[in-house]
C-alpha cells in the first residue's frame, strides 16, 4: 500500500513533509477492532492509542483512544462500539472546535474529519461522501497553505448542510446510506465547543 508524501507549511510551524493514508477497498465498520488498529492506515497514520473502556447493558465493549502526541492528545478522541465478536459497530470521532477552527490547526482537524468520514465505511459510502469531503477539504482554502497537493476539484457554489455542520453554522447533519448512518453534531461538553462525527452500521448487533 502506497502512501503519498505532501509537503505542508503552517505558520508560525516551520514546513515539513507528511503522509497521506491510502484507503482499502472495505471500512472501519464490520472490522475486528485488533485488526483496524494494526493495520488500518486511519489507526497508524493518526497514532490512535488506547485510553480508557467501558461495557454496555447489552455488553457491547465502548473503547477510547486519543492521538499519542501532547499537541493533539486532548484536543480529539474516538470513540468505538463493538460487538461481542469484538467487531466494530459504530464509531465516533470527538473534534474539539477550537482545533478545527484554528488558523494554525484545522488543516489538521479537516484532514482527520475527511479520513474519518471515507474509512469508515466501504467503497460505496466512500463514493457517497466524496462531495462533503471535498468541501471540507477545498471549500475554505484561505487558512492553511498546503504546497504541493493536487489540485482542488470543482465545488458546488452551494454550501452543503454537512459543511456547515463541521464549520459549527448548523446543530445537526445525517446522511443514510443502506448500511451506514453518518452524522455531524455540535454540542458543548464540559463548557467547550465540541463536534461529534459518528458512524454506525446499520441492522447489525452481537
Amino acid at each position: 500500500m502506497k502512501l503519498k508524501r505532501k509537503w505542508l507549511c503552517l505558520f508560525p510551524l516551520a514546513c515539513f513533509a507528511f503522509e497521506q493514508p491510502a484507503r482499502a477497498d472495505t471500512g472501519l465498520l464490520g472490522m475486528e477492532l485488533a485488526a483496524a488498529q494494526t493495520r488500518t492506515d486511519f489507526f497508524r497514520f493518526f497514532h490512535l492509542e488506547p485510553v480508557g473502556s467501558a461495557e454496555t447493558r447489552d455488553k457491547h465493549a465502548i473503547r477510547h483512544f486519543r492521538p499519542s502526541g501532547p499537541k493533539f492528545h486532548d484536543l480529539v478522541q474516538l470513540e468505538v462500539e463493538t460487538d461481542s465478536d469484538d467487531r466494530i459497530l459504530r464509531l465516533t470521532l470527538q473534534l474539539d472546535r477550537s482545533f478545527i477552527d484554528s488558523s494554525s490547526t484545522g488543516v489538521f482537524g479537516a484532514d482527520l474529519a475527511k479520513s474519518f468520514l471515507l474509512d469508515a465505511g466501504g467503497g460505496s459510502e466512500r463514493d457517497a461522501l466524496w462531495p462533503i469531503t471535498n468541501e471540507i477539504q477545498f471549500r475554505d482554502l484561505a487558512r492553511p497553505i498546503l504546497m504541493h497537493r493536487a489540485a482542488a476539484p470543482e465545488l458546488s457554489h452551494l454550501t452543503s448542510s454537512g459543511y456547515l455542520a463541521y464549520r459549527g453554522r448548523r446543530t445537526l447533519w445525517t446522511f443514510s446510506t443502506s448500511e451506514v448512518t453518518f452524522t455531524m453534531r455540535n454540542a458543548d461538553l464540559d463548557g467547550k465547543p465540541v463536534l461529534f462525527i459518528e458512524a454506525e452500521a446499520l441492522g447489525k448487533s452481537g
